[in-house]
């Protein structure tokens, strides 16, 4: 797997979402996915990611934006870690938030993907 290859499918990951597009979503996923949310939800397997989608994007939720700061790529390993900062309305409500994404893949295709988040307001106690 190459650097452009996993640069592509993060990069696809989250149009998927953001366009709300579950048909691109399930392409760049491995049969045996595991997702763990920084909610502390986890999504093991094809259909229960399918069904996480498709409820999360219902209602009227949308991902407004997730705008991708940092790469970081092992080809070898074929891992990514991808820090961002995502903004989406959830239940009537908005919600911003710093992440980053551990991301493991397997034959092109996201296998395991681990989020975590970050206040986007940052203190300086000792400054």
């Amino acid at each position: 797997m190459s650097n452009h290859t996993l640069h592509k499918v993060i990069d696809e990951y989250f149009s998927s979402w953001i366009h709300q597009n579950r048909d691109q979503f399930l392409s760049l996923l491995d049969k045996d996915i595991a997702v763990k949310e920084c909610t502390g939800d986890v999504y093991e397997g094809i259909e229960a990611a399918q069904t996480w989608f498709e409820t999360w994007n219902g209602n009227g939720n949308k991902v407004l934006s997730w705008e991708i700061s940092d790469r970081y790529f092992d080809v070898r390993n074929e891992v990514a870690t991808v820090i961002w900062i995502f903004e989406c309305n959830f239940e009537g409500e908005n919600f911003i938030f710093e992440g980053a994404s551990v991301v493991k893949f397997r034959n092109n295709k996201i296998l395991k993907l681990d989020e975590y988040q970050m206040n986007v307001e940052k203190n300086k106690p000792y400054n």
